[in-house]
């Protein structure tokens, strides 16, 4: 890695929200990650529109002193769904690397959330979203 390469913190989403299989629209939708290097928490909001579908950007940072440093990844990223007063985890995990699509091993975050589901944790990613 380059001294002043970027490391992604949290790959581009798509997200499709529904409940009992129908479309959500205007559903407030939080995005959320803090990188164990410099501590700082990052929010991004967006809400669905008249399909339930919601996207956010690539998220990227550049650190010269991470790109020198031996250290372990970690970033915490969350993504949670607001929807007629009701609170849903939709994704939590922990990123251990700084790949472009690290978060699934290189498979893209489409994530299909149906908030009647309960949140479960796949002993990966816990919340109430399949990917």
């Amino acid at each position: 890695m380059s001294l002043f390469a970027k490391k992604v913190m949290f790959s581009e989403v798509t997200g499709f929200v529904t409940l009992n299989g129908e479309p959500v629209k205007g559903a407030e939708i939080d995005q959320v990650y803090q990188w164990s290097w410099d501590e700082k928490k990052e929010e991004a909001r967006t809400t669905t529109d008249d399909q339930g579908v919601f996207t956010f950007p690539l998220r990227e940072k550049s650190g010269v002193i991470s790109s020198i440093m031996p250290h372990e990844p970690v970033i915490f990223q969350q993504i949670t769904i607001k929807y007629q007063g009701k609170n849903y985890v939709a994704w939590q995990h922990s990123k251990h690397n700084y790949d472009r699509y690290g978060e699934l091993k290189g498979k893209k975050l489409v994530l299909r959330c149906e908030l009647s589901d309960q949140p479960r944790n796949d002993g990966y990613v816990f919340g109430i979203c399949t990917y």
